[in-house]
């Protein structure tokens, strides 16, 4: 294995995989309980921003939300690979993140 290939938040495109980020955690959230006509279970986001100053905000349901949200920390630094890339939804976001 090479030394990892960090890229900043605004070279990532929906097309692209694998990718690897490196990013502060400026937000996040309380867990909270979801239930749609897909199912239910946890979910929480958070808000992370690179040393370019890009943003983005991850949210992670069901199991992993369970597993990230005890360590995933607001002013932590971490190293996130392998997610799915999805636009924003401006009419649900409460943010300026795309």
């Amino acid at each position: 294995l090479g030394p990892l290939r960090i890229m900043p938040i605004n070279q990532l495109n929906l097309d692209q995989n694998p990718w690897t980020i490196k990013v502060s955690i400026r937000f996040k959230s309380e867990m909270r309980n979801f239930y749609n006509a897909r199912g239910e279970g946890k979910v929480f986001s958070f808000d992370c921003i690179d040393e370019h100053k890009g943003e983005i905000r991850a949210i992670a349901f069901k199991q992993a939300a369970v597993k990230f949200f005890p360590l995933v920390k607001a002013g932590g630094v971490y190293i996130i690979s392998k997610g799915q890339l999805k636009l924003a939804d401006k009419v649900c976001a409460d943010n300026n993140i795309d």
